[in-house]
């Protein structure tokens, strides 16, 4: 497992690498001037050319790369604002703790509510449970996010005045950015847990777990969850990665100072190092999110498990090897 772990990880280093240079070079490319944004419409052409050298916009291309991975490799610097002058790194982190609450609590509390629910729908397959959770499906995935936001502020701020509107000087001002959050990875996990547990329960072993006299119970939650789960595994992966990210929709409308709002303020200023910064955290973030999910299915599928530790291979040659014998004698 070990073995597996750091081979992982190594492999992260090319990919981050891959990262890196696809972004800078987007960046670099795209059309807009960071030095005019900068300036405004008030400056002479010395300022200009001054704010150019200063920003190192002057240098070609390739050195301006080799310099932006010099030092993200050795120093782990992805350098200074074009706007405010201050450190990437640092307005990441204290972007961080908001956006990481609500990704992670309304990725967990979907699954909590969608891997049950999808369960039930199966297991009663064509009977009222499955037309109801369908039907609710349905419905949540056609509703905006923007819609869904604006009515729950309506709603609990202005109506009820349970909660605050906007930002978040108390735990209170996670509750309506959470639920917003959640409609999404709970829709797309009831709907995979659903369709991948109706393929496991028609499957021969499931049929003869239960020709065995093995309860219904057992069948489900011992032979059949585990399968079904890997699928959903998946999309969890795919839903953490896309939090941490963080929701630029939710937090413009609840004034939340995450990522999300960090990252879209920068491409509207053409704050480039802020962008490449962003983009390159959540993209470490979701290389780690695929090791765990690569993890989590050795934790729910032994044949996986044996081909990350090499379980299968040892089985195999021990079993050649009593044949050989079996032969011999």
């Amino acid at each position: 497992m070990a073995k597996y772990i750091l081979k992982r990880f190594l492999w992260m280093i090319p990919i981050l690498l891959c990262v890196i240079i696809v972004v800078f070079t987007v960046m670099y490319f795209t059309p807009g001037d960071p030095a005019m944004a900068i300036l405004g419409n008030s400056y002479t052409p010395e300022s200009y050319e001054a704010k150019v050298r200063e920003l190192g916009l002057d240098k070609p291309y390739i050195v301006q790369l080799g310099n932006y991975l010099i030092n993200i490799v050795t120093k782990f610097d992805f350098g200074k604002s074009y706007m405010n002058n201050r450190s990437v790194t640092t307005q990441i982190l204290e972007r961080l703790q908001p956006t990481l609450i609500i990704g992670a609590v309304s990725v967990l509390l979907s699954q909590l509510i969608a891997i049950p629910v999808g369960i039930t729908a199966a297991t009663h397959h064509g009977k009222i449970q499955d037309y109801t959770v369908s039907s609710l499906c349905i419905i949540l995935a056609a509703i905006p996010g923007f819609l869904l936001a604006v009515f729950l502020m309506l709603l609990f701020c202005l109506k009820l005045n349970w909660l605050p509107a906007a930002g978040i000087t108390n735990w209170y001002g996670y509750i309506l950015p959470i639920v917003c959050s959640i409609f999404g990875p709970l829709v797309s996990s009831c709907r995979m847990t659903r369709s991948s547990m109706l393929e496991v329960i028609r499957k021969d072993y499931i049929r003869t777990a239960r020709a065995k006299g093995v309860s219904e119970h057992d069948v489900i939650h011992k032979h059949a969850l585990k399968n079904a789960l890997i699928p959903v595994l998946t999309m969890l992966g795919m839903h953490l990665g896309g939090a941490m990210g963080g929701s630029i929709l939710v937090e413009t409308i609840f004034t939340v100072p995450g990522l999300g709002i960090l990252m879209k303020n920068a491409i509207y200023n053409l704050d480039y190092p802020v962008v490449e910064g962003c983009v390159i955290f959540v993209s470490f973030i979701m290389s780690l999110l695929m090791l765990l999910t690569d993890l989590a299915y050795a934790a729910v599928d032994p044949r996986v498990r044996d081909q990350i530790t090499g379980g299968g291979k040892k089985k195999r040659r021990k079993k050649a090897a009593q044949s050989m014998e079996g032969i011999a004698a």
